[in-house]
């Protein structure tokens, strides 16, 4: 094996390099590539990289990035070729590649990639667009008939946004962040010519590719252990637009029909092989996206055009056509949308709406053949595309249907004949749309499903319509994030030990006994003793002047130690299971996290998002209510609103009167109202209307209680 250290003698090869920035590699040399890594590995910097590094010359190639090397392709150019030979990479960043297949890496059929520690940032693949359609493409050549306009030609396909498999893959301990895979979007068709007395007709829009394997797709084999796809996207590419007509002293040309659109499949991982092999993995945020439809055409005196179909969307965690075995791997919020169809074209008869994109399969998708086993499935959705609506005319027609959804988190749709989807030990939960299985699932026992959409063997240990009592996604230690089970889960202390891994995704051996000696369903073991997240903090949007609160809600065994993180630094003084912010302003804005610690463990919650908006153009927003009171008769009350907006800001103070009558009070105009002398007369409920040029809004009431006995205590509130 050649191997490529990061030793000084390997400057010699790129003496040109500056030693104190970025460095580019052009000629796409492994041997140019190996000096600009020892040179990054010495003083920082990226290496750009501008023609794709060749691993072709048959002597197996090992790079090493120390943990702090960055590799870019510059949003401009893919970062390696491996053919007819190995790879093995350890320890580096690779980002920005972009290419049609595999942004960053493309493994040949005679290929060997090896990945350790590696993390891809926002590689893509894109399909290129289809060539525009040419007006007056094709036709009779009379002066009196105009040509018609050309077809719009096709798009093509992007596959694998960061990796693009035909040979031999192996990863470890990898991450997949934000890359993409997008089918290229069709053209639009040519207009139709003029003519005399006929004019030409428009030439039919281009169609739109499919986007697959946002992450990987995969043709070869594939072992991937302890790696995370978080937040990857396939997305299909629109149809172009049919051509208009041509106009005529006579008779108008037709317009043409649109493209259709492209479908998406496989957000994380897209696989067609029968070699194929998962653990201790998590699938999170990945999207399947379908391109889409274009609108019918618009003809004059003539029926409208339907609209196009929008694409379909497949698997956004996993999108299997071949054969796989998952085990001990988390799925969490995948989301499969299908592309919104094509509205109907104008006409004598409006053109019919065209359907939206079909969804299946949030989690898992398989077409395939699937084995699933002590794996955790949560929130999952799959989301029928919009329809389009019908085009006008003196007869209207009709608007389309919206895209099927079904298994927000798992679906089956391969034949017995050819393939299954078989489920054991597993938790499937909380859909976000689409229920949380579809087609036949085949139980191997000890699974739990929190609604009734798949369906168990009769007699069989697993159980629907369970709720399983699961965290939201967090780092719960090990080298993936995993959703925890609370302690009075009904998947804990469930399985022989015999039957299930002997650890779970954490590397946490398997039992941990909490009642008896029994192994738990899903991807997580539950040891009672540890910090477990149940509830993480939640992302916000507030105005500048707000105040907000970030809460986390924790199990195990106290004491409990809370410290927050405000963009991966530490926040002095917070250290409560919450953080409030006062008059909050843009400089607050950014990704809060929170540390949660016992005397056994510590864990990190998922990232909470303060969003911080300026006040433009915005109607009032009450930041602080008024608050009830009671004041001793011959005393004073005061109430106080506090209130962001566009200013200026206008206020008036009302008293209720009964159930729906209120009455404003004279003079009380500003953000506080006083009572001086209070009387029994003044007891009731007070409240401010806040308007402004953009709206108004109300605040809650605020009850005034008034006593004449200063030794008694208030009055219970209503």
């Amino acid at each position: 094996m050649k191997k490529y250290f990061a030793y000084a003698a390997c400057l010699v090869l790129v003496s040109a390099l500056r030693s104190w920035a970025d460095t580019t590699v052009s000629d796409g040399s492994a041997n140019t590539f190996a000096a600009a890594v020892a040179l990054s590995l010495t003083n920082g910097g990226t290496i750009v990289v501008t023609t794709p590094i060749q691993i072709t010359n048959g002597v197996s190639t090992e790079f090493d990035g120390g943990s702090n090397v960055v590799v870019s392709g510059g949003s401009n150019s893919s970062i390696f070729l491996v053919q007819g030979t190995s790879l093995s990479l350890a320890n580096f960043t690779l980002e920005n590649g972009l290419g049609t297949n595999g942004g960053a890496i493309y493994v040949a059929a005679d290929g060997t990639l090896t990945l350790s520690n590696c993390i891809f940032l926002g590689n893509t693949a894109r399909g290129a667009d289809g060539e525009s359609g040419d007006t007056n493409g094709f036709g009779s050549n009379t002066p009196n008939t105009g040509k018609n306009g050309g077809r719009g030609g096709p798009a093509l396909p992007g596959f694998g946004g960061a990796i693009f498999n035909t040979g031999a893959l192996s990863i470890f301990n990898c991450s997949f962040f934000t890359n993409s895979a997008t089918g290229g979007s069709g053209s639009d068709g040519g207009d139709g010519q003029d003519g005399v007395i006929r004019g030409g007709n428009g030439g039919p829009g281009g169609n739109g590719a499919p986007g697959r394997g946002g992450g990987i797709y995969n043709l070869g084999t594939l072992v991937c252990l302890n790696s995370s796809f978080e937040g990857n996207l396939a997305e299909g590419g629109n149809g172009g637009a049919g051509g208009a007509a041509g106009g005529g002293g006579v008779i108008s040309g037709t317009a043409s029909k649109g493209g259709t659109a492209g479908g998406a499949a496989g957000g994380g991982l897209y696989t067609t092989n029968m070699e194929v092999s998962i653990w201790n993995c998590t699938f999170a945020n990945n999207t399947s996206q379908g391109g889409n439809g274009t609108d019918g055409g618009t003809s004059t005196g003539r029926n409208g055009l339907p609209g196009s179909p929008g694409g379909n969307a497949f698997g956004a965690g996993i999108d299997n056509e071949g054969s796989l075995a998952i085990v001990n791997s988390t799925f969490f919020e995948n989301n499969a949308a299908g592309g919104t169809g094509g509205s109907g074209g104008t006409g004598a008869r409006g053109g019919s709406g065209g359907r939206g994109g079909n969804a299946i399969g949030g989690g898992l998708y398989n077409a395939g053949k699937v084995s699933v086993v002590n794996c955790t499935f949560s929130k999952g959705a799959a989301i029928g595309g919009t329809n389009g609506v019908a085009g006008s005319g003196v007869a209207g027609g009709q608007n389309g249907n919206r895209g099927s959804n079904s298994g927000g988190n798992i679906a089956n749709v391969a034949k017995k004949k050819k393939g299954s989807l078989s489920l054991t030990n597993s938790i499937v939960a909380s859909p976000l749309s689409g229920g949380n299985g579809s087609g036949v699932i085949v139980d191997g026992g000890f699974n739990i499903s929190s609604d009734g959409s798949i369906k168990f063997a009769k007699k069989s240990t697993s159980k629907p319509k369970l709720n399983p009592l699961i965290g939201d996604l967090a780092n719960n230690g090990g080298l993936t994030e995993t959703l925890a089970l609370s302690t009075n889960s009904a998947a804990v202390d469930r399985i022989d030990p015999v039957n299930a891994p002997d650890t779970d995704q954490r590397g946490k051996f398997r039992p941990q006994i909490v009642r008896t000696n029994l192994s738990d369903i899903g991807a997580y073991e539950l040891d009672p003793n540890e910090v477990r997240i149940i509830v993480p903090p939640a992302s916000t949007n507030v105005f500048v002047g707000s105040n907000v609160t970030f809460s986390v809600t924790a199990e195990g065994t106290g004491p409990l130690f809370y410290q927050w993180l405000f963009n991966g630094a530490v926040a002095d003084g917070f250290t409560n299971s919450f953080l409030t912010i006062t008059n909050v302003q843009t400089t607050n804005a950014g990704n809060f996290r929170v540390v949660v610690s016992n005397a056994f463990n510590s864990v990190t919650s998922s990232v909470a998002v303060l969003t911080v908006s300026s006040i433009t153009n915005s109607a009032p927003f009450i930041v602080t209510e008024p608050v009830s009171q009671t004041v001793l008769a011959g005393g004073t009350a005061t109430f106080t609103v506090t209130a962001t907006g566009t200013a200026p800001l206008f206020y008036q103070w009302v008293f209720q009167v009964s159930s729906t009558v209120f009455t404003n009070i004279p003079a009380a105009n500003n953000p506080t109202f006083s009572i001086i002398n209070v009387q029994t007369t003044n007891g009731g409920n007070y409240g401010v209307i806040i308007t402004n040029n953009f709206g108004s809004t109300n605040s809650q009431l605020a009850t005034l209680f008034v006593t004449t006995n200063s030794s008694s205590g208030p009055p219970p509130f209503p």
